[in-house]
C-alpha cells in the first residue's frame, strides 16, 4: 500500500513547468531530475493511443503528490520531449524539483 501524503495548509502552493524526456515501454516506472534541468521519465505503457502520455501524467501526479487533474500536458503529445505543468505543488514538498525550474 502506498504511503498517504498530507498537505500542510500553511505552506504556499505553486505551479511547476517541467521539461520531460519520456522513455516508453520501460520495465519500471520512474521520474528523475537530470543535471541539465530536464526530467527523465520511464513509463511501462507503449506510445499508442495516448497511453504513454496518460501514464506519464499519472506518474508526475504521484511524484508531486497532487491530483491527476492538476497535471497538464502543455506540448509534445507526439514526441518524446514534453512540457508538463503541475498545479498545486506545495513549496515545502518540492525537494525533488530541479533548481531554477520551480
Amino acid at each position: 500500500m502506498a504511503p498517504i501524503a498530507f498537505r500542510n495548509l500553511n505552506l504556499p502552493v505553486k505551479t511547476l513547468t517541467l521539461r520531460i524526456k519520456v522513455k516508453p515501454g520501460a520495465k519500471t516506472e520512474s521520474l528523475v531530475a537530470a543535471e541539465d534541468g530536464t526530467w527523465i521519465a520511464s513509463v511501462k505503457a507503449q506510445p499508442m493511443d495516448g497511453k504513454a502520455n496518460a501514464a506519464l501524467l499519472a506518474l508526475v501526479a504521484r511524484h508531486f503528490a497532487v491530483a491527476r487533474s492538476a497535471v497538464q500536458l502543455k506540448s509534445g503529445a507526439g514526441s518524446r520531449l514534453k512540457l508538463v505543468q503541475v498545479h498545486g505543488v506545495q513549496d515545502g514538498g518540492t525537494e525533488t524539483a530541479s533548481p531554477g525550474r520551480r
